[in-house]
């Protein structure tokens, strides 16, 4: 029991950064039959920062090498083993190149909204569970999943809503369920078209 307070205490009066987040692996520790689960809390100060500190944590295998083909393709681009290999835009800005393990390099060179998606992406990919502490201090607590969805509906495109409502966007990438809206427009879209068809299709009756 007092250990148990101990523990609430410290969560609820740990101050950490507005773009903090934790990366935990399990449940999926449990189904690899590891020893022990993982947790890391990410708060270097900021956004650029935490990403550069898990992706040196991903690929140096501290959560397992279970799944690093995929985790490696989660990073498309955004990953080389030659820092001459990035297109010339980014080597032009030199200080978005980071060196994260011999021969590994990553840029950082992205908007805040996209580097969260990739954190996600690659969280994802790694089979393991993400939580923002931005959350939790009440900035995207507005944005539950239902009102996001409600939100996306006014869209025709993840584009266009990451351009017409980047909030409720951010908390849809925070929340992990930016797939799932992509999925609905997609339904939605081919509905459209259907109803469209069968219109025309009354006319010529």
């Amino acid at each position: 029991m007092e250990r148990d307070l101990v523990s609430l205490i410290n969560k609820i009066q740990s101050k950490r950064g507005e773009d903090a987040f934790e990366v935990s692996n399990n449940p999926i520790s449990e189904a690899l039959n590891q020893e022990k689960d993982l947790k890391i809390i990410y708060d270097e100060g900021d956004l650029t920062k935490n990403f550069v500190r898990f992706a040196t944590d991903l690929l140096s295998v501290k959560f397992g090498e279970h799944f690093m083909e995929d985790i490696i393709k989660g990073f498309g681009e955004t990953l080389k083993t030659d820092r001459n290999d990035f297109k010339e835009s980014y080597r032009n800005k030199p200080s978005s190149i980071k060196e994260i393990l011999p021969s590994v390099f990553i840029h950082t060179s992205m908007s805040k909204i996209l580097m969260e998606s990739l954190i996600i992406d690659l969280v994802t990919k790694a089979r393991l569970t993400i939580k923002f502490y931005s959350l939790e201090k009440g900035r995207d607590q507005t944005w539950t999943m239902e009102l996001i969805m409600k939100e996306a509906e006014k869209y025709d495109s993840i584009t266009a809503f990451g351009r017409g409502n980047p909030s409720a966007y951010s908390a849809a990438i925070k929340l992990g369920i930016r797939e799932a809206i992509i999925i609905a427009m997609k339904k939605r879209k081919h509905g459209m078209i259907y109803e469209q068809a069968i219109k025309e299709k009354m006319k010529t009756l």
